[in-house]
């Protein structure tokens, strides 16, 4: 979102990067245009240049003025209508408002975006299951070898895991897919297999918490132990 926010060109001098790629290489001075992610001034600025957007845009788009207003969140636009007909009314408006300052709501997605390259027949429109399963076992996959490289490369050798390895006791081992899931007596129930074998998710890893906002979100916000059950029915979150 910040990179798609303009700084005032007379401003930019004071966002001045200095470069020299070789000790003999002459030092280039670049000059960042955008807002800068990091610095302590950048939400407000995103922000405030939403909320000047929403009241220049209000004449022609005023149902996107009141999301962008008052249902916004950074970059996140939290919103609701009363019925299907308004809801792509607002979907459009937003659309066209944001298009009107250069910022396009559109997401990439980057795996079926490396396929189409590889391919003849270009897809397009929503993405389908397959897909998305897909994507899910990359973000664990390579969430996983963030964190535990040596535990999968001990596992994919047939070696044993090295006794000082915070995830030893949950017995893990590695799916078809490369996965690390906890093995153990659950194996031997009736329960369906991700829930026999849940996949570990790393402690402090961003996508642990994602996924477990997301369940919290899913079941309008549960209790602790209750949350923890429903995480615990896929994934298995490291302490």
């Amino acid at each position: 979102m910040y990179r798609q926010i303009l700084v005032e060109g007379s401003q930019r001098d004071l966002q001045c990067i200095l470069w020299k790629v070789g000790p003999e290489e002459e030092i280039v001075t670049y000059r960042l245009k955008t807002v800068t992610y990091g610095m302590s001034n950048a939400p407000f600025l995103a922000i405030r240049t939403l909320q000047q957007l929403a009241q220049d845009e209000k004449t022609r788009f005023l149902l996107a003025s009141e999301a962008l207003m008052n249902d916004t969140y950074m970059d996140d636009i939290v919103s609701g209508v009363p019925d299907i007909e308004t809801a792509r009314r607002l979907q459009s408006e937003l659309q066209d408002a944001l298009q009107s300052c250069g910022m396009v709501l559109h997401k990439c997605y980057v795996l079926r975006f490396l396929n189409n390259l590889k391919q003849s027949v270009i897809l397009s429109g929503s993405l389908s299951a397959s897909e998305l399963d897909l994507a899910e076992i990359k973000l664990i996959r390579m969430a996983q070898r963030e964190i535990f490289s040596a535990e999968i490369r001990n596992l994919h050798d047939h070696k044993i895991i090295l006794p000082n390895s915070k995830i030893k006791n949950l017995n893990p081992f590695l799916d078809r897919d490369g996965i690390l899931r906890v093995g153990g007596r659950l194996g031997n129930s009736d329960l369906p297999y991700v829930a026999k074998y849940p996949a570990i998710l790393p402690s402090n890893h961003i996508l642990k918490n994602i996924i477990i906002m997301y369940f919290h979100k899913k079941n309008l916000h549960l209790g602790t132990s209750s949350l923890l059950h429903c995480v615990r029915q896929k994934y298995w979150p490291q302490h």
